[in-house]
């Protein structure tokens, strides 16, 4: 078994792959714009989506939200340190919650 990196132009990882292409593998996307934060990774088994989550950012918290559609937010601190961590079930209770859009 090998494992088979591939990069997009601006040098962030694509895939991680093992064995041959329609074996194992984990794929990346970024949002488009410096300093190109993570968006959503998905994993792949024999071409067949598995799991994924997708990540949103906002000035003071992060959202990962999962392929069952489970939330979490974590807000941190004006020094970047995490000071509470919701579970939120759905992405929609994100919303009611915190009144925001979950966009980059």
């Amino acid at each position: 078994i090998f494992i088979i990196f591939n990069y997009y132009s601006n040098h962030c990882i694509s895939s991680i792959g093992l064995g041959t292409t329609n074996y194992r593998r984990i794929e990346y996307e970024y949002y488009s714009k410096i300093p190109y934060k993570l968006k959503k990774v998905s994993e792949y088994g024999l071409n067949s989506l598995g799991n994924w989550y997708e990540t949103s950012y906002n000035f003071n918290s992060t959202t990962i939200i999962d392929s069952k559609n489970r939330a979490k937010t974590i807000c941190f601190n004006s020094s970047g340190n995490p000071e509470s961590i919701s579970s939120l079930s759905t992405h929609d209770d994100i919303k009611n919650a915190y009144g925001i859009k979950l966009s980059y």
